[in-house]
């Protein structure tokens, strides 16, 4: 990450911001990092997470997770699973079983995503086009893939 980071949020102007900041002092600790997936056409990671852990105790205890783009991490997520056809995994990240079908079936092994589009929808879901459209929608507090698309050849 770079060093300069203040630790802000994602913008629209710039929508692949890291988040958080590395904090080591206190009972609370704040470990941020990124890492390659999917959706990157360039040679900067685009999905980033902060950890948080408590230190109070004799034992160091797993707090919480945030990401700086929850919308986008099903999709890298099902896309990392399908490329190893590994279907319950897939599942994990999807509204159905259709739709896991489909991009286990879809995915080849080294998928190479085009130019990220996102578009919000009217009803809070989102349109994410990159040569092949994955539909995603916020269920409870984390998103699903609840549709995806291939392109065609």
């Amino acid at each position: 990450m770079d060093e300069a980071f203040t630790g802000g949020k994602p913008t629209r102007k710039e929508p692949f911001l890291p988040i958080g900041k590395l904090e080591t002092e206190g009972r609370l600790i704040t470990l941020p990092y990124c890492w390659f997936s999917a959706l990157d056409t360039w040679d900067n990671p685009s999905l980033c997470a902060l950890d948080t852990y408590d230190l109070s105790a004799d034992t160091v205890r797993f707090k919480s997770r945030a990401y700086n783009r929850p919308d986008l991490l099903p999709i890298a997520k099902a896309i990392e699973y399908a490329e190893k056809h590994d279907y319950p995994a897939v599942l994990a990240y999807c509204a159905n079983a259709d739709v896991a079908r489909r991009l286990v079936r879809d995915i080849t092994p080294s998928y190479f995503a085009g130019d990220l589009r996102v578009t919000r929808k009217a009803d809070g879901s989102e349109r994410v086009e990159m040569g092949d459209r994955f539909d995603v929608q916020k269920s409870g507090d984390r998103w699903l893939v609840v549709r995806f698309a291939p392109s065609p050849n």
